[in-house]
């Protein structure tokens, strides 16, 4: 429910992308650390439309969301 309520919109309902870079791609996922992913979400992506998410979302919220994101790569969604 909180990738649905936060991230869906532009990263699609699947993940496969829609305004946004699609997230379960495997190599992507492949590629980038839980640092990386870590950063994204909480400082945004400069040249892009990801917002910040440091302020609304706590640190546990942004651990589930890679947690989301990497169960991806094994179809466990």
């Amino acid at each position: 429910s909180l990738y649905a309520a936060q991230c869906s919109l532009c990263h699609g309902e699947d993940l496969a992308g829609g305004s946004a870079l699609s997230i379960n791609n495997t190599v992507f996922l492949e590629t980038v650390s839980d640092a990386f992913l870590r950063y994204a979400i909480e400082v945004g992506r400069r040249g892009t439309q990801m917002p910040a998410f440091a302020a609304s979302l706590s640190e546990q919220d942004i651990q589930d969301l890679i947690v989301y994101i990497r169960a991806t790569e094994s179809g466990a969604k």
